[in-house]
């Protein structure tokens, strides 16, 4: 059976016409183990899509997104985030716009990556924090757990830039790891 869709605000504003609900003011959706805070939030109760605006929050399973817009599938299968940071245990990304491509991939634009967020940071902030390195990039493409693929890389150490790739790989962990970790560099002729 579908969960239940939960919708609460302060302010209700329904079109029977379109179909939907708007909520302003403390709005709120959850829906499974998925859940939407923001200053207001139009639902669309037939394809379960939720346009989120003002102070968007949303949480899905282990993963925590701060951002100024949202058009998010409740089912979890694709979203689009403007100005978001994404954290997910360690690791912080950030973006001019997000896009959800699968479970655990996402796609960003003119964005931030690092795993050093081992404090943990768990709002909005957590983009802005001096971290010991991160990349800027103009694209990246990550699956979480899996790997990042940056392009038009500049790495930072402090806040100061170190160095500039057109492409960059890296392992995009949750967790920390542990153990002897041996550091590896690869060189292709390919991109």
């Amino acid at each position: 059976t579908p969960p239940d869709l939960q919708f609460r605000a302060d302010h209700y504003e329904r079109d029977l016409r379109r179909k939907t609900e708007k909520g302003t003011g403390k709005a709120w959706i959850q829906y499974g183990d998925k859940e939407i805070w923001a200053d207001e939030i139009e639902l669309d109760r037939d394809s379960k899509k939720a346009i989120a605006s003002g102070n968007v929050r949303l949480k899905e399973n282990n993963i925590e997104v701060f951002c100024n817009r949202a058009v998010y599938s409740l089912d979890g299968s694709e979203a689009i985030l403007e100005e978001a940071t994404l954290i997910s245990g360690q690791l912080v990304v950030t973006g001019s716009t997000v896009k959800k491509l699968g479970p655990n991939r996402y796609e960003l634009r003119e964005g931030i990556y690092t795993n050093c967020n081992t404090i943990p940071i768990t709002d909005k902030t957590a983009g802005r924090c001096l971290f010991d390195w991160k990349l800027y990039g103009s694209r990246f493409d990550l699956t979480l757990d899996g790997y990042i693929y940056a392009y038009d890389v500049i790495i930072y150490t402090k806040d100061l830039p170190l160095s500039y790739i057109p492409f960059f790989i890296a392992p995009a962990k949750t967790r920390r790891q542990t153990g002897l970790l041996f550091p590896s560099i690869t060189t292709s002729n390919h991109v």
